[in-house]
């Protein structure tokens, strides 16, 4: 299953930096970083379909514990987090909206 993100062309610079962006992002594959299955452009935007997780989103999971997290298991979360954000940069791309609703768990965190 596969989720959808519309990206709007609100700009010719972001437009053009958009595209190349999103044909890097086609080619990448690494555990911590949503699969880019396909990419739709018409005249106003960019819709990206990307791999939807099993899980839920962090801030969904957190709250639903109702309880803080260990810092062991928010240590191994931000060593996720940040192995994807290592794999993004190495390909020449940031994630300009890091937030706890935009980190899929593939499980609730325990």
């Amino acid at each position: 299953a596969c989720v959808i993100r519309v990206l709007a062309k609100n700009r010719i610079d972001r437009h053009e930096r958009l595209r190349r962006e999103l044909e890097v992002l086609r080619g990448l594959d690494h555990p911590n970083v949503a699969r880019c299955c396909e990419v739709v452009e018409d005249s106003r935007c960019f819709k990206v379909l990307l791999e939807a997780s099993p899980g839920e989103d962090l801030f969904s999971a957190v709250s639903d514990l109702g309880r803080q997290l260990s810092e062991l298991l928010v240590g191994q979360l931000l060593q996720q987090v940040l192995a994807g954000l290592q794999h993004l940069h190495a390909a020449g791309l940031a994630h300009e909206e890091i937030q706890p609703r935009n980190v899929l768990a593939a499980k609730s965190p325990a």
